[in-house]
């Protein structure tokens, strides 16, 4: 059954957003139908949609599971695994799946049959390409991995433990402008600290998201010092709490990017209507992360892995992939 494809979702509206779930760790015996694997691709699949906006905008997407069979279900060091973090062979296993879009660049995520393999993260490449690795299985992590970084390209507003005293050189203020200017990456934040010019100050200016705590919070993109994100906590920080507006914006971008018929252009105002429907929960971005909270977000994942280049790329270098059958 490796390589067997099953859609689990299909779009009723726009153009159609493949997502393609893959597993790891997964054997044999849990290949059947409606087993193991699928049960818990489409736990995987329940647990993307259920966070907003990705949850009002569900009808957009196309979703995949793509079957992996492992050697075996272990993940002690020598255990041998099918995929191994390799992104050629996901990317492969994506290539070669029935049914996706391949004009598209791949949105992929590895839901591991562990809940205790280590610290999740995610692959992104500049065409956009991302591989998350889901390294607890299914929970909230996924949406910051897959949901945060993978599709929307948002990146952290958390400080990677040793870095608290630490501040940005003038080397990664200018990464940080060239990955939003090149990439549009980043679009939740910045290192400047003038309210008229950082990336959200729109937000700022806006009444209407006068109680969402929108500010310039020190602390992001793993510095203590230097780099500024929008609330007090969020998706992207200590995935305890919802995605803050200028998250909910770049995902909404996204979405109707890729669904939209070719020359869809952004409308603010669009956005803020049906953005009505987060302002109320938005209280939850101005409370703290509880100290269990950090303690378990430190061992739940760690930062994104950036490239530049295409899948194509990743592709040419692995040409002696052979699937398992």
């Amino acid at each position: 059954m490796d390589g067997q494809t099953i859609q689990l979702q299909q779009a009723t509206v726009g153009r159609g957003i493949d997502l393609v779930f893959l597993g790891e760790g997964f054997v044999d015996r849990d290949m059947g139908d409606g087993g193991l694997y699928e049960q818990k691709m489409r736990e995987a699949m329940e647990q993307f949609f259920s966070i907003e906006p990705y949850k009002s905008f569900r009808n957009r997407f196309n979703v995949f599971l793509v079957k992996v069979v492992s050697p075996n279900a272990e993940f002690t060091a020598d255990a041998q695994r099918r995929i191994n973090e390799d992104n050629a062979t996901c990317i492969k296993y994506w290539e070669n799946a029935a049914g996706v879009n391949h004009e598209q660049a791949p949105q992929i995520a590895v839901i591991y049959n562990s809940q205790n393999a280590g610290r999740s993260y995610t692959v992104m490449y500049s065409d956009r390409t991302s591989v998350g690795y889901m390294k607890e299985g299914v929970n909230v992590v996924l949406n910051h991995e897959m949901g945060g970084h993978g599709f929307a390209n948002l990146l952290d507003e958390y400080v990677e433990p040793g870095n608290e005293e630490l501040g940005l050189s003038e080397e990664q203020e200018k990464e940080m402008d060239e990955l939003w200017k090149l990439y549009g990456w980043g679009a939740n934040v910045d290192w400047r600290n003038d309210a008229a010019t950082v990336r959200w100050s729109h937000f700022l200016h806006d009444s209407r998201y006068a109680g969402e705590g929108l500010g310039l919070y020190e602390g992001s993109y793993l510095y203590g010092h230097g780099a500024y994100r929008p609330t007090e906590n969020s998706m992207m920080r200590y995935n305890d709490s919802p995605f803050n507006a200028p998250s909910r914006e770049q995902i909404y971008k996204r979405i109707m990017e890729l669904s939209e018929p070719a020359g869809w252009t952004y409308d603010y105002e669009e956005f803020v209507k049906y953005d009505a429907v987060n302002r109320a929960a938005a209280t939850r971005l101005m409370q703290p992360a509880s100290a269990e909270t950090v303690e378990r977000w430190q061992k739940s994942h760690c930062p994104p892995v950036t490239k530049r280049g295409t899948w194509r790329d990743v592709v040419k270098q692995r040409q002696h992939f052979i699937p398992m059958r």
